[in-house]
């Protein structure tokens, strides 16, 4: 089982609190869209600390190319490019159970 875990760091000068739920159900949404999906959860941080991140995003594929097939798929890359114009930050840690 490959595990794929996403941090994002919302830029300062957006709504946070609009974008974080609307990034929490866009994600949550790949479920429904992407076959090669094991398992899919977003949250919102609740920390208050300076060094969190504001949203994280943790997933499941059963092989690399089932991630792979993830990353390119269409509707991930519309969550992308949405992300890009309201990201500072974004930190990836994938690995194998």
């Amino acid at each position: 089982m490959i595990k794929h875990i996403v941090f994002f760091k919302i830029r300062e000068e957006v709504d946070k609190e609009k974008h974080l739920n609307d990034i929490k159900i866009r994600l949550e949404d790949l479920n429904d869209k992407i076959d090669v999906i094991h398992h899919l959860e977003a949250g919102i941080n609740l920390s208050q600390s300076p060094n969190a991140s504001d949203i994280a995003l943790y997933s499941e594929f059963q092989s690399n190319e089932d991630l792979n097939k993830y990353q390119k798929h269409p509707d991930h890359q519309e969550v992308v490019n949405y992300l890009k114009k309201i990201v500072t930050e974004t930190r990836v840690v994938d690995y194998e159970d």
